[in-house]
């Protein structure tokens, strides 16, 4: 203990510098019918680089790729981003690819959205009787189910006041068919 030496005590610094990683998904889902290509965004704070892996394989390292997909399916889409201090931060979003099969040209016809943009109460117009059983689901940009309803009359009415502004995909659906539609809230 006598060689310890003593010291005034002296100041130190802690600089904390917020980092995350985020990225949003458009379109998703991706419907084939509609093109293969996929934009993503990266929203994250104060990145110096990127990696983009696709189901746990390095896709791509620019900050704004736009990707290109052939087989319907799920997949895992990381982005790993390293801030200049040598911080690594990740986020994980679902794709969903699907190929659409069987639409009938009165089908993509039949269904009318009103209003969009839309403030509290979405009306989806069938424009006849459904003879078959349809779903809407709704998902943000991040590829999120943030509605799924069952339609059983050929009018019907969503009220949409919880969700914040922004755009949003609607997919009508029945056993065979889909459709893609974009809403505008207000």
């Amino acid at each position: 203990m006598d060689n310890l030496l003593e010291s005034d005590p002296s100041e130190i610094k802690i600089s904390v510098i917020p980092s995350s990683a985020d990225f949003s998904i458009e379109p998703n889902p991706l419907i084939l019918e509609n093109g293969n290509q996929v934009q993503f965004t990266d929203f994250s704070f104060a990145p110096s680089d990127w990696h983009w892996f696709i189901n746990e394989q390095l896709v791509e390292v620019a900050q704004h790729p736009l990707l290109s997909f052939d087989s319907t399916g799920s997949y895992q889409i990381k982005l790993q981003v390293s801030s200049e201090e040598g911080c690594t931060f990740e986020k994980t979003r679902t794709l969903e690819v699907r190929a659409v099969m069987g639409i009938a040209e009165d089908f993509i016809k039949q269904a009318i959205l009103y209003p969009n943009p839309v403030g509290e109460i979405l009306t989806i117009d069938l424009q006849q009787s459904p003879n078959e059983r349809y779903t809407i689901e709704i998902f943000d940009l991040s590829g999120r189910k943030l509605l799924q309803h069952r339609l059983d009359n050929q009018l019907t009415s969503i009220n949409i006041t919880g969700f914040s502004p922004g755009i949003y995909s609607l997919i009508l659906k029945s056993k065979n068919r889909i459709q893609n539609h974009r809403i505008i809230v207000q």
